[in-house]
């Protein structure tokens, strides 16, 4: 009997918790848009990128104070494939959709977490993890907010830190 219990239990969880269970056409649409999205920003296809994102895109991130338009972010792209970077691999971990119901923030977003390995031209590989957030309307990623560690990326890249007070001014001190 606890065997049977236990499967059942089991069973009704993994239903019930099975997030393909529970997502309507529109939410899956929605995350099929930040999907097609990254595909595009890893084959470097910056036509698709623009057919995404809406005019008036907006993202945030990954600094609290970081605001980039639809153009910015474009131009980015194309100067960092020119002269940084040779690819990106993205192994996506989850995604999904949340519902934010009051609030500047409110809408349904899509979540995408994953990790990243990127390829620069100096021959360099840094791998990190990656959240992005994205906001979807009538097809088009309309706001982003990501999130990675830039500390992380850089010390891969070999930059290194130091605190204040070990740093030297012009002076020599």
């Amino acid at each position: 009997m606890k065997s049977f219990i236990s499967i059942f239990v089991t069973l009704f969880l993994f239903i019930a918790c099975d997030p393909k269970e529970s997502l309507t056409g529109n939410a899956q649409e929605k995350i099929d848009v930040v999907h097609q999205y990254i595909d595009a920003v890893i084959k470097q296809d910056v036509d698709a990128m623009d057919i995404l994102l809406s005019e008036d895109y907006i993202s945030t991130g990954p600094a609290l104070k970081t605001e980039v338009s639809k153009a910015q972010s474009l131009s980015d792209w194309k100067r960092g494939w020119e002269e940084r970077i040779v690819s990106i691999i993205y192994k996506r971990m989850h995604s999904g959709l949340i519902n934010i119901e009051k609030g500047k923030s409110a809408g349904e977003w899509v979540t995408d977490w994953g990790e990243v390995t990127t390829l620069y031209k100096d021959g360099k590989t840094v791998k990190f993890w990656f959240n992005g957030l994205y906001k979807v309307a009538e097809g088009k990623i309309i706001e982003a907010r990501v999130v990675y560690d830039n500390m992380d990326i850089l010390t891969q890249l070999g930059y290194k830190f130091l605190p204040p007070s070990d740093i030297i001014d012009e002076s020599g001190h």
